[in-house]
């Protein structure tokens, strides 16, 4: 048995005994008079001389002090599981390991510089054992990452779980995990600008999409928990947003030029695309707009941020993957408009607009106003409509119920804030499983989790001079954890 940190074991006893001391990759871990309600085995240290737990450590990751992975072998293939939490109260379960003589298993969703415990736990050859628990503690970021401030939380009414989004400053961009009281639990930062993180689909780690300011590409990463670079997808002429197709396949937003005569003036204008991303780092054009609309010339009247001399059309800015339907739902920020795509043939199935597409809407009610995020529910679909120009001030997240076959949509429920917060870059809105959304009103900082009677249950804040993008919810960090 060997040990990497500070480790004890809990006994009834008031002294803590079996504690040694070892090197974590320069950070250190500790343990303190953990709590004394567990009643032990009759032999605390039977699980010493287990041969299904031999050679055990624990170590806090370098790159990400909040992340803790623990090794062991067995002497015959086993399974097992490590539960973890505070001391005393291990309210947290990984994913049971698949039988092996090597185990690895990494902790999650941990704040920084705080004391806690685990407890191994595996079955083999018809036997089952566990250790004692066990201390470690985290340790901090080398430079802190944007912290949120709760104003105000009701747990009983909230989803809980774990919010993914980056965070934006002027100089700098982050990567974090919030868990369910707007802490930071995991993060990473970038020299770059990033709209998206999302859980990888194999439970591995991080996903996310990054402008980089050297070479104005996006590029997607994927990074494990622990830290560790796994791999990095250069994806030209690609702007805004990305979503996961699973099978180490992306799916991001791209564009098309297309010259067209006004009057004998020859205007350059920009559509969007979806473009699909193979593991092998394959590009596929899935959908071009222009082969479905036809640009308003007189209508254009901001010049393109992704080419040069060069009108602004549609101006498409959030992309989703619904993997039940094989399709995508694409906002347009400058035609006030959804599309579902189909990604097989890239047929255009549907338009959701007030003024234009395939559904009758209430009149003067502007269900879909310059829209930046959709999601998919039940019955229709969440919307986060920024509402700029002409509009009320107050930007709003807002579920649109569509009844396809009778080609209607209607208004179902919407949320503005009391003091009418308005947003003109990026906003989102995130369907989460009790039925609430959670709301980004990103230039602001603010981060609310609000039920479909507009009552805010959750409400977070960044400091000063950094905004949030597009916000994801997940209510476990782990694939296949214990209940």
């Amino acid at each position: 048995m060997s040990a990497v940190g500070r480790v004890c074991r809990t006994t009834p006893r008031p002294l803590v005994v079996g504690c040694w001391l070892a090197v974590v990759l320069g950070a250190a871990v500790g343990c303190g008079p953990f709590g004394e309600d567990s009643a032990p085995p009759d032999d605390p240290d039977a699980w010493l001389d287990s041969p299904l737990i031999q050679d055990w450590s624990i170590e806090i990751s370098p790159k990400v002090p909040t992340v803790a992975r623990v090794t062991w072998t067995s002497e015959q293939p086993a399974s097992g599981s490590v539960r973890f939490g505070e001391p005393g109260v291990l309210g947290s379960s990984t994913p049971v390991t698949p039988e092996s003589t090597e185990h690895q298993l990494t902790l999650l969703g941990l704040l920084p510089d705080t004391d806690y415990a685990f407890q191994l736990s595996v079955d083999g050859g018809g036997e089952s054992v566990e250790s004692s628990e066990l201390g470690f503690r985290t340790g901090n970021f080398p430079e802190p990452p944007p912290s949120l401030s709760l104003a105000s939380h009701d747990p009983s009414a909230s989803a809980g779980g774990f919010t993914v989004m980056p965070i934006q400053g002027e100089t700098t961009c982050w990567t974090t995990v919030l868990d369910s009281m707007a802490r930071v639990v995991w993060a990473q930062s970038l020299d770059c600008y990033s709209h998206r993180a999302s859980l990888a689909p194999d439970g591995s780690g991080i996903v996310s999409q990054s402008r980089e300011k050297s070479t104005e590409d996006m590029v997607i990463r994927h990074v494990s928990f622990f830290g560790e670079h796994l791999d990095e997808v250069h994806v030209p002429d690609a702007h805004h947003d990305i979503t996961i197709i699973g099978d180490g396949s992306y799916a991001t937003l791209g564009y098309s030029l297309r010259n067209f005569d006004r009057d004998g003036e020859e205007l350059r204008v920009v559509g969007d695309t979806i473009l699909e991303v193979d593991s092998e780092g394959e590009i596929r054009v899935v959908w071009d707009l222009f082969d479905h609309l036809e640009p308003d010339l007189d209508a254009l009247n901001t010049s393109s941020d992704w080419a040069a001399d060069s009108w602004d059309w549609a101006h498409c800015n959030y992309l989703q993957y619904v993997p039940a339907e094989d399709a995508f739902y694409v906002t347009s920020r400058a035609l006030n408009a959804v599309f579902k795509v189909d990604r097989a043939t890239g047929d255009l199935l549907w338009t959701l607009s007030d003024t234009r597409g395939d559904f009758v809407t209430p009149p003067g009610d502007a269900l879909v106003h310059t829209p930046h995020s959709v999601e998919p529910v039940d019955g229709g679909l969440l919307l986060f409509n920024q509402r700029s120009g002409d509009m009320s001030p107050c930007s709003e997240a807002v579920v649109v119920d569509l009844d396809i076959e009778a080609g209607t949509a209607a208004r179902g429920w919407s949320y503005q804030t009391s003091d009418c917060l308005s947003v003109d870059y990026l906003g989102s809105a995130w369907p989460l499983p009790n039925g609430n959304a959670l709301v980004v009103f990103s230039q602001s900082g603010q981060l609310d989790e609000v039920t479909p009677g507009g009552d805010v249950v959750s409400r977070a804040n960044t400091e000063l001079g950094w905004t949030l993008s597009y916000a994801e919810h997940a209510p476990s960090l782990y694939i296949g954890a214990r209940p």
